[in-house]
């Protein structure tokens, strides 16, 4: 199962949760709470989405951590 982490790829609190799902077998996708800010690609190629080269759209969960300005 993959999921994603929105948050900073610096913050402890990312690595831990990261840590935790590896240990119950989960592989973790971060995408940065501020990537629109930085104009990081977000694309579709036929049916699947992709974030900075990396598939997205097949992501089982997402934890957004406490500080992430979700808008």
């Amino acid at each position: 199962m993959r999921i994603g982490i929105f948050g900073d790829g610096n913050d402890p609190q990312c690595a831990a949760v990261a840590h935790e799902a590896g240990v119950l077998g989960a592989e973790t996708v971060l995408i940065d709470s501020e990537a629109l800010d930085h104009g990081w690609p977000l694309s579709m190629k036929d049916d699947e989405t992709y974030y900075l080269g990396q598939r997205v759209d097949d992501l089982r969960g997402f934890y957004p951590v406490s500080y992430a300005h979700l808008t």
